[in-house]
């Protein structure tokens, strides 16, 4: 069921059409080397970039920050990045965001906001503390990133 609390929401869908129009240089993740890019550790680079999300008041630099995530992960070849959980670090009422990067979305959620799927499923392992953000892929795959950019295993179905 839909929480009825305002949620702050960033940005905006784009049109049907333009979905498909993301970059997919990524490995298909039914392919060997997919799945060992993401395995490989997130360099400190990204991980800033992740943080940087709640500082960024500006619409053009999340933009701009969304952007070269969507770069770096093209070039990691771990297969199509729905997008990522996080906590939240904007402060009460606020939880955790979701950075959906097909729609160039930063969506801030409340304690007792349901988050739709594929994301949902990363929900309890962002409260869990014990990870920096959680990726999501097309294919279903959840991939925990730990704070020091280690990852929790090659996805989590």
């Amino acid at each position: 069921m839909q929480s009825f609390r305002s949620r702050r929401v960033v940005g905006a869908h784009q049109q049907a059409a333009n979905v498909g129009a993301q970059s997919q240089k990524s490995a298909p993740v039914s392919s060997p080397q997919g799945l060992i890019n993401r395995r490989k550790p997130r360099s400190g680079d990204i991980l800033s970039a992740f943080r940087a999300l709640d500082t960024a008041i500006d619409r053009r630099a999340q933009l701009e920050i969304m952007q070269w995530l969507r770069d770096e992960y093209d070039t990691r070849q771990g297969g199509v990045l729905l997008g990522c959980l996080q906590q939240c670090y904007l402060g009460p009422p606020f939880v955790d965001h979701k950075l959906d990067l097909l729609h160039d979305i930063v969506e801030h959620y409340h304690a007792a906001d349901a988050v739709a799927d594929p994301f949902a499923q990363a929900r309890g392992l962002v409260r869990s503390g014990s990870y920096a953000y959680i990726e999501v892929y097309s294919d279903g795959s959840l991939v925990p990133v730990r704070p020091d950019g280690t990852c929790s295993g090659g996805g989590i179905l």
